[in-house]
């Protein structure tokens, strides 16, 4: 069976924009200020983007931003009233008295559409001697890509040299009727390259990928029973490989994929569950020797179709809800990045189905590497 995420369908990037920030200190000698202290790097991944005075740009798959500040010296006597306007014709105003040293939450908003959004904060003091800066941030909002196979997230193109992730396998419901033969898949799985393809403008129209190396867990609803079964693939270059290991729904996945030079790859999983508890290897040469050009956490119901001609391509099968843990990855330059952590780049939502239609709600990465997916298309009794 060939998992492959070549040419997703729709593939459509959208940019959106916005926040701001806003400093205030006293006009004294006693250095009084309210400002913010955290750092100036954007933040990372598809968690919410908090903005401070120093983060003057942040991008997310996440449609929640908040802007704080922070109290310094001697603000005591001093009333700051903050106006945020959001870009989308949202707007807010927090009043402040005599602030406490620390972060203070000004405000938050949730966009309800990717788009460029400009947000502004204007700062006014009304009691005391101290002294208000108005500030401007902006804010991406990075749209999912939906797709008719596939969801979680694809790292942007660069230059990939491994990837992993930790996840319990999910119990299907497969006492449901799934067209057209009573089967259905979800398939979980981890990978390196693969990724090309969709409209032009788009993250990946231009990508010359490399070979899709991928490992996980196969996992199927066959006329009413869930069998699972470990696998590894190469797209191209050979069909599913299966290691002959046993797999229960609640055991605990732990999976890799190393690139390690000159086109030689590595394949690692193990099941940490107390019930089975084993641990498998394999290698795979590509005539590629590029390091990956994407990194990949997913979900897909399968692609028999591939192996088999005018075989159907699978139903996904309700899975319920699956988390994915200490999801990262490596470059050159560094090693074991945490997804959605400080250092990580910013990855693509996929998401199976329409935006009228999801079939998966795909969570927001936190900064330890985690997100989960949900099932949600509509099931039928038999």
């Amino acid at each position: 069976m060939k998992m492959l995420i070549r040419r997703p369908r729709s593939l459509l990037l959208v940019a959106a924009l916005a926040v701001t920030a806003a400093t205030c200190s006293l006009s004294t000698a006693n250095a009084a200020s309210f400002a913010s202290a955290a750092s100036s790097e954007q933040a990372a991944s598809s968690t919410p983007c908090n903005f401070v005075e120093s983060l003057q740009a942040c991008e997310s798959t996440d449609p929640n931003a908040a802007y704080y500040d922070s109290a310094s010296g001697d603000t005591s006597h001093c009333t700051f009233v903050f106006d945020v306007t959001w870009g989308d014709g949202g707007k807010i105003t927090r009043t402040l008295t005599d602030p406490t040293a620390g972060h203070h939450l000004v405000g938050d908003h949730t966009y309800k559409a990717p788009g460029v959004y400009a947000i502004t904060v204007t700062v006014m003091v009304t009691a005391g001697t101290c002294t208000g800066t108005d500030s401007v941030h902006t804010f991406t909002l990075l749209a999912p890509i939906y797709n008719d196979h596939y969801s979680g997230y694809v790292t942007p193109p660069g230059a990939y040299k491994s990837v992993s992730a930790v996840w319990t396998v999910p119990h299907l419901h497969c006492l449901f009727a799934y067209p057209p033969y009573g089967y259905a898949g979800a398939h979980q799985w981890i990978g390196l390259g693969g990724v090309s393809g969709g409209p032009p403008g788009s993250e990946y129209a231009d990508v010359n990928a490399t070979p899709l190396l991928q490992d996980g867990i196969v996992s199927l609803c066959r006329l009413g029973i869930q069998t699972n079964q470990p696998f590894w693939e190469a797209v191209p270059g050979n069909t599913a490989q299966y290691f002959s290991k046993k797999v229960q729904a609640g055991d605990q996945i732990r999976a890799s994929v190393t690139y390690k030079g000159g086109g030689k790859y590595e394949m690692d999983l193990a099941d940490t569950s107390k019930t089975h508890g084993w641990t498998a290897h394999a290698h795979y040469t590509a005539v590629d020797t590029r390091e990956g050009t994407t990194a990949e956490w997913i979900i897909e119901p399968g692609r028999p179709s591939l192996q088999l001609p005018g075989f159907p391509n699978l139903t996904l099968a309700d899975f319920g809800k699956v988390t994915l843990h200490g999801a990262s990855y490596s470059t050159d330059a560094h090693h074991g990045i945490i997804l959605g952590g400080r250092y990580s780049v910013t990855p693509v939502k996929f998401i199976q189905g329409t935006p009228r239609n999801p079939a998966v709600y795909v969570s927001p990465v936190n900064p330890g590497g985690e997100f989960y997916m949900n099932y949600l298309t509509k099931r039928h009794i038999k």
